[in-house]
C-alpha cells in the first residue's frame, strides 16, 4: 500500500514538472512576432542561432516581463541588433529588435 501511494505521488510529481516547463514552439506567436515593429524578450533568454533569434519573444514589455513561452524569429526579418531597453519589475534585462 505505502509502495503505491509512493509510486503515485511520484507520478504527480514529474507531470507537475513537465507542465511547468514552456516548449520550443515556433507556432503562431513566431509567425505573428514577424509582423513589423519592435518586440522585447528576456536578455537571458536569447539564443542565436544560424538563421535565427530564439526567445520569448512579445509585441509588448509587459509581455515579454510576464512570458514565457519560447519562440523563434528568422534573421532576415529582423532590422535591428538585439539592444539593451529596460528591466522587468522581477529583475530581468530586456532586449528589443526591430522586425519588417
Amino acid at each position: 500500500m505505502r509502495e503505491s501511494l509512493l509510486a503515485l505521488a511520484t507520478g504527480v510529481a514529474i507531470i507537475a514538472a513537465c507542465a511547468s516547463v514552456a516548449p520550443y514552439s515556433p507556432g503562431p506567436q513566431a509567425s505573428s512576432a514577424g509582423g513589423s515593429g519592435a518586440v522585447y524578450c528576456w536578455k537571458d533568454r536569447l539564443v542565436d542561432e544560424s538563421d535565427k533569434l530564439v526567445c520569448n519573444w512579445a509585441p509588448t514589455r509587459y509581455e515579454a516581463c510576464n512570458g514565457h513561452v519560447v519562440t523563434y524569429l528568422e534573421k532576415r526579418l529582423v532590422r535591428s541588433q538585439p539592444a539593451a531597453v529596460t528591466r522587468c519589475e522581477n529583475g530581468q534585462p530586456l532586449v528589443t529588435v526591430t522586425t519588417g
